[in-house]
């Protein structure tokens, strides 16, 4: 006869649940992407959306590499910045395109390396840009 096990706390007979689970959390994940899809969003509804979605913070912070506390953080005036920021169409609301553009770019700022400033030539004033 064939014992019972369990693995994690999940008993051998439970892959039924485990299954029923996993579906409902993947329903809920799609539900969840069709809502940023169809998102046109002002900078108040932007700025709820982020505040109560801790899902969107975790995912904004794997994207960027930016620790989700330092979003959570960030005072309504930096969120309007960075609405502002990632309008790019200067619609006043801002679309999952438009989201996803800014967070890319978001990640790439801050992979980018500091500028170093440089001597400019026949002076010993430094400046961001050379004139070379």
């Amino acid at each position: 006869p064939r014992r019972g096990s369990s693995f994690a706390g999940v008993s051998a007979g439970g892959g039924d649940n485990l299954k029923a689970m996993l579906a409902a959390k993947r329903e809920a994940l799609q539900a969840e992407m069709k809502t940023f899809e169809s998102m046109d969003l002002g900078i108040p509804e932007f700025i709820d959306m982020f505040r109560s979605n801790a899902n969107l913070v975790e995912k904004v912070s794997q994207t960027t590499g930016i620790p989700s506390m330092d979003l959570k953080t960030l005072e309504d005036e930096d969120l309007k910045k960075w609405f502002v920021e990632m309008d790019t169409d200067g619609s006043g609301t801002l679309d999952f395109r438009e989201f996803i553009n800014g967070i890319m770019k978001l990640t790439a700022d801050k992979n980018k390396p500091p500028e170093e400033p440089k001597v400019a030539r026949g002076t010993n004033k430094l400046s961001k840009r050379s004139t070379f």
